[in-house]
């Protein structure tokens, strides 16, 4: 029997590091915006500000994008490149068109990570390992670049969308193993209804380490139903060719929902070594070297 175990109204991340970046809009100040953090719903937040004896009108969530690190820094840095358009410098309201705000906004949060690699712009370098290692593989991917909705007043962005696969992919060493991540993934992968997989390290699906265990790939997974695991590798059939993301040695996922994320449905066991899939593990220490 299926349990959901995650609720909207349980997205409190409890950290300062973590959470959202949000644009607020109140008709009695037509004007302005206001542009902050919170560790809450915006929406929550917005209800808590219009509640204040001092707003007339009720403040609206024009737009936010979760974080899942530097959120207190980022809020600084947003504030300080657009200390121009401040209306008190104690306060974190900015004189300036809504849209105006939505666009500078996300524009400093992406240069806030991103770089230039393999002469394409991605948020960060482990983004770019694996899109050139999706590249090698002929995975047709989509690098995504505008946060999606999840509910209203709250944007998510993943970095990747396998369109053979079907499943979206979050490049990050912690995001899915945080309760905060956790949430925020599973309201996505729910409203979506798609698996996620969160991947970090571009190394051989598995090996065997000088004790004899057998290590797996860097890698965990989250289902709409709400099921979460790890242990999950990049695979290649040898006797089909279909490219998956799956348990070690199998296309499947071990939900039980019994979703795959093979193109062609393949039951293979895939636990012995492909050639091309190690290939394209090998070439990325070339292109960027050997540190995360």
């Amino acid at each position: 029997m299926q349990k959901e175990f995650i609720f909207y109204d349980q997205l409190n991340t409890g950290s300062n590091s973590s959470g959202f970046i949000y644009v607020l809009s109140n008709p009695a100040y037509p004007d302005w915006v206001k542009i902050g953090r919170t560790t809450r719903l915006p929406s929550y937040r917005a209800a808590e500000l219009s509640k204040t004896t001092s707003a007339p009108t009720p403040f609206y969530v024009e737009w936010s994008r979760f974080l899942g690190n530097d959120l207190s820094e980022i809020e600084t840095k947003i504030h300080e490149e657009l200390d121009g358009h401040r209306v008190n410098k104690k306060r974190e309201f900015f004189k300036m068109p809504v849209s105006e705000a939505i666009k500078q906004a996300g524009v400093i949060i992406d240069n806030y990570f991103s770089g230039i690699f393999i002469n394409k712009w991605y948020r960060k370098k482990q983004d770019a390992r694996w899109g050139l290692f999706f590249e090698l593989l002929k995975i047709p991917f989509w690098y995504i670049k505008k946060p999606m909705n999840v509910i209203d007043g709250v944007g998510f962005m993943p970095d990747f969308w396998l369109r053979d696969q079907k499943c979206f992919v979050i490049v990050s060493k912690d995001f899915l193993n945080t309760d905060t991540g956790k949430l925020m993934g599973y309201c996505f992968a729910k409203e979506k209804d798609k698996v996620m997989f969160q991947l970090w390290d571009c190394q051989p699906g598995f090996n065997h380490d000088k004790d004899g265990d057998l290590n797996f790939h860097t890698g965990s997974y989250l289902t709409p139903e709400g099921e979460y695991g790890g242990l999950v590798e990049v695979g290649i059939c040898n006797h089909c060719g279909s490219k998956h993301i799956g348990r070690h040695g199998f296309p499947e996922l071990g939900d039980r929902a019994g979703r795959h994320t093979s193109k062609n449905s393949c039951k293979c066991h895939t636990a012995d070594e492909n050639e091309a899939l190690l290939k394209a593990y090998r070439s990325i220490p070339v292109c960027f070297g050997d540190d995360n």
